[in-house]
């Protein structure tokens, strides 16, 4: 009866390219492990930043469409 938050999410119309392990330099000169999704498509798209005291791998986009 209850739906799961999958079969509630829009339509896709782009396809997901993940960039894994990209290191950022911090100011203070730290790098900081980031992976970055990002639609397979030209243009310009809004960003969204996750961030976590824990390890990224917390936050790992499951989708059946990233490649």
């Amino acid at each position: 009866m209850s739906e799961s938050w999958m079969e509630k999410l829009s339509t896709l119309q782009y396809r997901v390219k993940a960039e894994n392990d990209v290191f950022v330099a911090m100011r203070d000169g730290v790098r900081v492990a980031t992976d970055i999704y990002r639609p397979d498509a030209a243009g310009t798209f809004p960003a969204l930043l996750s961030v976590s005291p824990y390890g990224k791998d917390v936050q790992k986009l499951k989708s059946r469409e990233v490649r």
